[in-house]
């Protein structure tokens, strides 16, 4: 789930995405309790490792995940897929 998650931050970047926007495009129902639990977890962690920022509604990449992006390719992790 992080990787997917991650994927869709850079891949919208510049775009400030919001919980609910990542929400949509993961899951076929975007309201299911189980999808935005495993996303909370997913962002939480990425934040933790330090991939991403977020303030609990925006979600955004930090500088490292952006430097990878441009290193790797289009989707910032074309290397590793």
């Amino acid at each position: 789930m992080q990787r997917v998650v991650l994927t869709v931050v850079l891949r919208e970047y510049p775009v400030l995405l919001t919980f609910p926007a990542i929400a949509c495009e993961l899951f076929e129902n975007p309201d299911d309790l189980v999808g935005g639990m495993a996303l909370a977890r997913a962002v939480r962690d990425l934040v933790g490792e330090g991939l991403l920022h977020s303030n609990g509604l925006l979600v955004l990449p930090s500088r490292p995940a952006l430097h990878v992006k441009r290193l790797s390719g289009k989707d910032g992790w074309a290397v590793w897929g």
